[in-house]
C-alpha cells in the first residue's frame, strides 16, 4: 500500500516539474486559480499519494501490533482515499471534456489578442505546441491575419507566422520553442502558399492539442480508478486482520 502511494506521490510530482508538460499546462491555465485544471489534479496526486504512504505505515504498525483498533481506523481512513481517488478518476474525465469543448475558442483569442503581448498567458512559452506537434496556428497558418502580432509587426515587418510554424534547424534540441532557428525564413514568412509550402507547417494545432489533453487526462483516470482497486483490496485485507484478531481473542 505504502508503495502505491510512491507511485502516485511521484507522478503527481512528474507532472508538475516535466518541462515540456509544465509548459504546455500554462496554455490551459485557469485565470481564477492561476493553474490549469490538469495541474490540480497533479496535486492531488501528490496529497492523496502522501496520504496512502502515511496510512500504509500505520496499517503495517496495527498488523505488526495485532491491534485491532488501529486497523480499524486504517480501514476507515482507506475508505476516504479509495473515494478520493475515484474522484480523481472522475473529474479527469470531466476536465477532459471541459477542455476539450472550450479549446478551439480559448487559443483562438489567445492567439490573436495576447500572443505575443501578456507572457503570463500566452509568452515566452506560447509556441512550444507549434514546435513539438509540426503545426501552425489553431486552424492553421492563417489564424495569425487577425492577431495584434501581425497588425503590430512584433516580429518584424515581413512576418506572417510564428517562427515556431517554420521547419526548423534545431528542432531535436530540447529548448527549440524559445530560441526557433528556421530552416529558410524567409521562404518560411511567405505569403505564396507555393513557396512556404516546403518551409512551414500548414496544419493547425487544435486536433493533437485536442489528443495531448486526452491522453494526458486518461493517465489520471486509470491511476485513479486502478489505485482505488488497490485500496479497496487493501481495505479487504485489513477487515479481514479485524476478524481474524476478533477470533483469536474471543478464543483465548
Amino acid at each position: 500500500m505504502a508503495a502505491s502511494g510512491i507511485v502516485v506521490f511521484a507522478l503527481g510530482i512528474f507532472f508538475l516539474v516535466e518541462d515540456e508538460r509544465s509548459s504546455l499546462f500554462k496554455l490551459f491555465v485557469v485565470e481564477k486559480y492561476n493553474y490549469a485544471l490538469l495541474q490540480m489534479l497533479a496535486w492531488s496526486f501528490i496529497v492523496i499519494g502522501s496520504a496512502i504512504g502515511l496510512i500504509g505505515f500505520c496499517g503495517c504498525c496495527g498488523a505488526f501490533r495485532e491491534n485491532r483498533w488501529i486497523l480499524i481506523i486504517y480501514s476507515l481512513f482507506l475508505l476516504v482515499i479509495f473515494a478520493l481517488e475515484l474522484t480523481v478518476g472522475v473529474m479527469a474525465v470531466i476536465f477532459q471534456e471541459k477542455v476539450v469543448a472550450e479549446l478551439k475558442l480559448e487559443l483562438t483569442n489567445k492567439l490573436q489578442i495576447d500572443y505575443g503581448l501578456h507572457s503570463h498567458r500566452f509568452g515566452p512559452n506560447q509556441g512550444i505546441y507549434l514546435a513539438l506537434f509540426d503545426c501552425c496556428g489553431i486552424d492553421g497558418p492563417k489564424d495569425y491575419e487577425k492577431s495584434v502580432w501581425k497588425f503590430q509587426k512584433m516580429n518584424g515587418q515581413n512576418s506572417n507566422v510564428s517562427r515556431t510554424c517554420c521547419l526548423l534547424q534545431n528542432k531535436l534540441e530540447k529548448q527549440a520553442h524559445n530560441n526557433p532557428r528556421p530552416l529558410n525564413e524567409t521562404l518560411c514568412q511567405s505569403a505564396d502558399n507555393v513557396e512556404n509550402r516546403l518551409y512551414r507547417h500548414q496544419n493547425g494545432c487544435l486536433e493533437k492539442l485536442e489528443r495531448f489533453i486526452r491522453a494526458e487526462a486518461m493517465v489520471f483516470v486509470v491511476m485513479g480508478c486502478g489505485l482505488s482497486g488497490v485500496v479497496l483490496i487493501g481495505m479487504i485485507i485489513s477487515i479481514c486482520l479485524c476478524r481474524a484478531i476478533h477470533h483469536s481473542n474471543n478464543n483465548e
